[in-house]
Parts: C-alpha cells; sequence; structure tokens
C-alpha cells in the first residue's frame, strides 16, 4: 500500500523555522542538502512507514532520524501519513 503524504501547519512551521535557521548559521546550500534529505525520507514513509519506531504507543506517533540534529515526528491514518513536526533533537524530549 502507498500512502500520501499530508503535513499539518505545525509540520509546515517547524520545517520552516529549521530551514531559516539553517540559513541563518550556515548557508543555502545546507538548506538544500537538508530539503533533499526530507524528500528521501518522505518518499520512505510513503512506501513503509511502518519501519520507523513509535515513540508514542498511544497516539501511534513514530519517529524518522533525518540527521542527527533532526527528526521528523508522525502518524499514521488510513492511507495518510500525517506529518505532525520538524523536531529538533538537541530540545527536551517531546514524549
Amino acid at each position: 500500500m502507498r500512502y500520501n503524504v499530508v503535513f499539518t501547519p505545525s509540520a509546515e512551521s517547524t520545517f520552516e523555522a529549521i530551514k531559516i535557521q539553517l540559513t541563518k548559521k550556515w548557508n543555502l546550500g545546507v538548506v538544500k542538502d537538508f530539503e533533499k534529505r526530507i524528500d528521501i525520507h518522505l518518499l520512505l514513509r510513503c512506501l513503509n512507514p511502518m519501519i520507523y519506531p513509535l515513540i508514542h504507543q498511544k497516539l501511534q506517533v513514530r519517529r524518522c532520524l533525518v540527521h542527527p540534529n533532526c527528526s521528523i515526528l508522525f502518524a499514521i491514518k488510513n492511507s495518510d501519513v500525517v506529518i505532525l513536526s520538524f523536531w529538533d533533537n538537541r530540545q527536551e524530549p517531546i514524549f
């Protein structure tokens, strides 16, 4: 089964915030590399989202490590992979 990827407003805003942070600290090339990594992981999630570990059993939230500093938090709802947030791994754990 192939899943559709759906971004929540929170996911969109955290994605933009990370891109702004990368642009300020590094350069546009680093941002492009980050976007490329995200695209690859989104494709993998469409094909087999169950390979990523559950981090919250009750809410069925899964985590995909994109980079040592960034993860994608998502849930599976019917035929959709709902991207909940992009998480800076240097923050306090969310769960």
